[in-house]
């Protein structure tokens, strides 16, 4: 029996002969049924030859869900947020590749995870350096489908957030500065009301000794 080899269609492949140990390349059709590989015999006049059997696998190019640019809104500081990559996709589990405007990704706040032929791009953090087009790549033999992810991340939504909190927070604190004042006037309207009560009492206190006659000795008062 000769050994049997799987290729896909439109891929090349390299492979090495087990006399000469030299690389061959192969652009792989359905039309293709075996590779025989013919070398001399060392101190011989005969050539050996080997075969090797070849199962073409016909595949079709990937296929991207949904429209191919989606607009994403993000808040500041939002944690856990991830973007999937919705392939359709024949044949194994052919490699995403992640860029971030054209580029390679750099930020390690973030990380690529692939689970059954799908990939997904989590943050672990958003920030205004999250920000931008995010676009995922597959290729396999047949072709190659992409999907970009534009995400913008609104800081106006954490602002507002913090106004909402500092409005409340200065609402409170002029309550209770409110509050005390009004107990200080209250306490001071009461303290000066019993001063005033106390004065009025005293008043009368001298107004009545004024006039009540004072018996000097020897003298009896009445009529």
């Amino acid at each position: 029996s000769y050994p049997e080899t799987d290729m896909f269609s439109n891929y090349v492949q390299f492979s090495l002969s087990t006399v000469l140990t030299q690389k061959i390349e192969l652009v792989a059709n359905l039309e293709m049924e075996a590779v025989i590989c013919y070398a001399p015999i060392w101190n011989t006049t005969k050539w050996g030859s080997k075969i090797y059997k070849l199962n073409i696998l016909e595949i079709s190019p990937p296929v991207m869900a949904g429209p191919q640019m989606e607009e994403l809104r993000w808040i500041a500081n939002q944690t856990n947020a991830s973007v999937h990559c919705p392939v359709k996709n024949d044949g194994p589990d052919w490699p995403t590749v992640w860029r971030k405007n054209g580029d390679r990704l750099w930020d390690p706040g973030m990380f690529v995870r692939e689970v059954n032929g799908f990939s997904s791009l989590t943050f672990t953090r958003v920030s205004h350096l999250t920000q931008g087009d995010y676009m995922c790549l597959v290729q396999n033999p047949a072709g190659s489908a992409n999907k970009t992810f534009r995400i913008i991340v609104d800081v106006d939504g954490l602002s507002r957030k913090i106004a909402t909190y500092s409005s409340w927070h200065s609402a409170s604190v002029t309550f209770v500065v409110i509050v005390v004042l009004a107990l200080l006037a209250g306490i001071g309207f009461l303290a000066w009301k019993m001063k005033l009560q106390k004065n009025i009492i005293d008043h009368f206190t001298r107004v009545v000794f004024r006039e009540t006659p004072v018996a000097q000795p020897g003298e009896v008062t009445g009529n």
